[in-house]
């Protein structure tokens, strides 16, 4: 006697459409559009306020002298060397420059991208020397004895002078050397302190010392 196999039951395929196919259907393409559009939307107006909250914190926007390349103490700024950009209130120093006048010579060293501000400039012409020295300070030569110090422009420099009783004392601290060569060099002191540097030079008591970079 054959025994009949048994047929197993196979369940029915489930209909399987392809993504794009299925969002080739207009109903479906729209749906999608219109939520993307939503969130785009929303993310725009969310950025959108953020940038006005942040305009409002750095209040107007206000056209300054920014340098373009770099320049050292006693140079001329010209207005090749700058340029007039709008920045933030905010973000500008007081005394930041709105024109340049010509003439006028840096009194320190400035860089690249730096907002130009009126500190950092003499207040009329001024030769390259005279614009190096400091505000409040004078600038006096000191003769170089055959043995001094090798000084650069921008060393830092002790003044020393012999006392009536025989010992040294500091009469200049970080004094700042302008010039130098093998004979003399120009130094940068404060205003009080001219008198005893000329009295130590002319009883040719003075000894210079060099500070360190530490």
């Amino acid at each position: 006697m054959r025994t009949t196999p048994t047929r197993l039951h196979r369940r029915p395929r489930r209909s399987r459409r392809p993504l794009r196919l299925t969002l080739r259907r207009p109903v479906v393409y729209w749906t999608l559009a219109a939520g993307f559009a939503f969130v785009t939307a929303g993310t725009l107006q969310h950025r959108s306020v953020d940038l006005d909250r942040r305009a409002q914190q750095l209040g107007p926007m206000v056209t300054v002298a920014v340098m373009t390349t770099h320049l050292d103490a006693g140079d001329d700024v010209t207005a090749d060397d700058v340029e007039m950009r709008p920045l933030p209130r905010r973000m500008v120093p007081a005394d930041a420059l709105r024109h340049l006048r010509p003439g006028r010579r840096l009194t320190a060293p400035v860089g690249a991208g730096e907002v130009l501000v009126d500190a950092r400039l003499t207040p009329g012409r001024r030769s390259r020397l005279a614009a190096t020295v400091p505000r409040g300070d004078r600038a006096i030569a000191i003769p170089m004895p055959a043995a001094a110090l090798h000084l650069t422009p921008g060393d830092r420099i002790d003044l020393l002078a012999l006392a009536a009783d025989g010992t040294s004392t500091v009469i200049v601290d970080r004094g700042i050397v302008l010039a130098a060569s093998s004979e003399s060099s120009t130094v940068a002191v404060p205003q009080e302190s001219v008198g005893l540097v000329a009295d130590a030079v002319l009883a040719a008591t003075l000894t210079v010392t060099l500070v360190g970079g530490g």
